[in-house]
């Protein structure tokens, strides 16, 4: 059961730069944003070619696995920065666990703070969480002077981020909920997230049964459809929430996937400012 109907995002393409998409919504509300795909980098191999993921120090000494090189990732980075306008040093990324917790930014922090969401109303200031199959969700207020970005896969769904991001809006942002515009950026599809019983327990737990669909003996989850679920349950209009269309483990021209690359791949990102002027 598909329980939110799905958009066309817009593929926007910077000459001989990244691809990246952008919500019909929050485009004609004038907020600077942009979900990355893979296209348009120099990254090499599993990495190929806008990898966006952070390279701890940690990593880079001790690595688990393949690591894409700093110096990609930076240059990567900077090719974003320059296609959306994002002055250096504006950026608030985030050491994301896939918990529930939520920050206000201000200032930009370094290192990068503990969280799976973040908000601001800083003119100029940009957020951003990173992705491989999960759902980034960009929020932002109807005058576009208040933006929030949220990671959202399957454990902080379970946890509840996107309402409790949702309510710390309403609670020290004074922002209500029927207020707000949603953009749900591409993620994995239903047809490719089979799940087991340890996320049909987590949902079910947090009423997101309906987000579960079974076919031919099997469990899928519907994760943009759970994410939309809670949107609305935290008081969204639910005609204020776009969904893309896109699934990142069928475009692996476009997009890279967790699970379809079994761990070994980037990381794209999603992006948000408030409305200037």
């Amino acid at each position: 059961m598909e329980i939110t109907v799905r958009t066309k995002f817009t593929a926007e393409i910077t000459p001989n730069g990244p691809q990246y998409w952008t919500c019909p919504a929050l485009r004609e509300l004038g907020v600077p944003h942009a979900w990355t795909g893979r296209i348009g980098g120099v990254s090499k191999g599993p990495f190929s070619s806008l990898n966006l993921a952070q390279v701890l120090a940690s990593q880079a000494a001790a690595p688990s696995g393949p690591v894409d090189q700093p110096e990609h990732v930076a240059t990567n980075w900077k090719r974003i920065r320059d296609a959306l306008g994002i002055a250096p040093d504006s950026l608030q990324r985030l050491q994301q666990v896939h918990g529930d917790h939520c920050i206000a930014v201000d200032q930009v922090a370094s290192p990068c703070p503990e969280a799976d969401g973040a908000w601001t109303r800083r003119a100029g200031r940009w957020l951003g969480v990173q992705l491989a199959d999960c759902a980034g969700v960009l929020l932002a207020s109807s005058d576009g002077s208040l933006v929030a970005a949220v990671h959202a896969g399957w454990r902080g769904v379970a946890k509840r981020i996107v309402n409790r991001t949702i309510a710390r809006l309403l609670k020290n942002a004074s922002v209500l909920p029927d207020n707000l515009i949603a953009g749900v950026g591409p993620c994995i599809g239903v047809e490719r997230f089979e799940i087991g019983p340890e996320v049909v327990r987590a949902w079910s737990d947090v009423g997101l049964e309906k987000a579960i669909e079974q076919r031919n003996g099997r469990l899928w989850g519907d994760l943009a459809g759970a994410v939309a679920m809670q949107l609305i349950d935290s008081g969204l209009v639910a005609e204020r929430i776009q969904i893309s269309d896109e699934c990142t483990f069928e475009r692996e021209d476009a997009f890279f996937s967790h699970r379809r690359d079994r761990g070994i791949t980037g990381r794209q990102a999603a992006l948000i400012s408030p409305r200037i002027g």
